[in-house]
This record gives structure tokens, sequence and C-alpha cells, in this order.
């Protein structure tokens, strides 16, 4: 099995972060679970042209599964290739960025917000597969750590690779997520790290 790891199309979010940096102005703007920017939507609409042009005989004879975390960017952004292949995405909730989904008031202080349900996805991609989603909002109690957020990467890859060992795996796993999965946090992600460091 391979495995296509793509990252999501700029949010709203993003467009913020670009504009005053990482620094509080960005947390008091944020959204918590923030849709696409036009840029991001016309990137989405680039991933379904080419390569659902690239994956469509594949995908017709169901060599080709497409998976999405739960967060909306990541959603949208799979949506026309999921089109293209007609192929509907399996929604991971164990795929979301680090820290998932939160607020930030003034003092800096950051509040775990509920991951949309089911029916909140159903509400606007009625062919997702959201079997993994909870039929009712969940709070952890906490803003996912760092310990936390490794130890879920770390189950993530060890069942992508259980996946691809087994008889079911299909030819090419597209995989629309965040950066922080596939490159954070260290040791546990889905990338494969260089042998030797950079000079």
């Amino acid at each position: 099995m391979h495995i296509l790891l793509v990252r999501h199309g700029q949010s709203t979010n993003n467009v913020i972060e670009a504009e005053v940096g990482d620094c509080p102005d960005f947390y008091q703007r944020r959204q918590v679970d923030p849709p696409l920017s036009s840029l991001g939507e016309q990137q989405a609409a680039a991933l379904g042209r080419h390569l659902g042009a690239q994956l469509a005989t594949s995908a017709t004879q169901g060599r080709v599964h497409l998976a999405c975390s739960c967060m909306a960017r990541a959603m949208q952004t799979v949506a026309p290739l999921s089109t293209a292949l007609g192929v509907d995405p399996l929604v991971r909730p164990d795929c979301v960025e680090r820290h998932g989904f939160f607020s930030e008031d003034k003092t800096g202080t950051r509040t775990e917000q509920p991951a949309p349900t089911c029916d909140d996805v159903l509400r606007r991609f009625p062919k997702y597969d959201v079997s993994r989603l909870a039929s009712e909002p969940r709070l952890s109690g906490s803003v996912e750590t760092l310990a936390e957020a490794r130890a879920r990467a770390a189950r993530v890859a060890a069942e992508l690779l259980a996946t691809a060992r087994g008889t079911e795996a299909p030819e090419l796993l597209v995989m629309v997520a965040h950066a922080g999965v596939f490159v954070e946090p260290p040791d546990t992600n889905l990338t494969p790290r260089p042998k030797y460091p950079n000079p």
C-alpha cells in the first residue's frame, strides 16, 4: 500500500497567521475550526482535477481509498477529489492538528472545544464515511498535550502499517490532514526521517 499525504489547502486561520504571525492577536482572531480561504478552495479544486485525472482508472477498480481529518479544512480539501473519483472519504478524528479543537482567551488560556459529530459532518458532506466519529459532542477535559499528540500519531502510524500488511489493503491511500500529523510531533510521524541530518 502506498500512502499519499496531502496537507489541507490554505485556511482562513492561515491567512490571519500570515498577516500577524503566531502571536496573541492571532489567537484572538482565529476560528476554532476554520474553513478554507478562497485560495484554499482553488488548491482543493486543483487537487481534484490533477490527482483525480491520474487516479481515475485505479479508483474505478477499487484500488484507491481516501481519508481525511474531521477538521473542516481537511474535509473541504478532499471534497473535489472525492467527487472526481467517486470515492467517499473516511473521516478520521485521530488525524486532527495537534491540540485538536480549542479556543484561547485574552489571558492565553486554551479551552478544549468539541469536535464535529457524525450529524455535523453529514449535514455538509452527506456521502462521507463518519463511522469513526462520535454521535454526541465529547470533551476529554483538557487541551491535548504534546505527549498525547505523540501517542495519537503513533497509533495512527501503527494502524496504517497494519493495514498495509493486510490482505484488504488498497493500492493507494490518499490522506488529507495537517502538517502536524505528518511532521510533528517528532519520532512518531508518518513521514520517513533522513538517516543523516542536513548540513
